[in-house]
């Protein structure tokens, strides 16, 4: 067994992967950017790292944990399912491991 499928064991949540791509009109041929899903109910784990204020917005950081294979490039949204709770965050730039990649992602909320 490898390293990556003994951490991919612990992992507990999903996610779906969204990028924004270009979709081309087959009638005017004019481009526009559409959200797409690259990939569904992705294993990975949700993991909290930080919590502050920025101008009077709470801000909340968040780590994933994910198999290294995983296509996520930075900006992508990613919706995450983390004990029955959903959360929309976009992904920083993936870190790859030979075990696991780590996404640095932020979540913004309104007080």
């Amino acid at each position: 067994m490898r390293e990556s499928d003994i951490l991919a064991s612990t992992y507990h949540d999903s996610m779906d992967i969204i990028r924004h791509v270009e979709v081309e009109d087959s009638d005017s041929h004019l481009t526009t950017m559409q959200e797409k899903t690259i990939k569904s109910n992705v294993a990975c784990e949700l993991d909290k790292a930080n919590t502050g204020y920025h101008d009077e917005t709470l801000v909340i950081e968040y780590t994933v944990y994910t198999r290294p294979e995983e296509d996520v490039i930075e900006g992508d949204m990613l919706s995450i399912t983390h004990l029955g709770r959903s959360y929309e965050c976009v992904a920083g730039i993936p870190f790859k491991w030979p075990s696991h990649l780590e996404i640095p992602v932020s979540l913004k909320e309104r007080l």
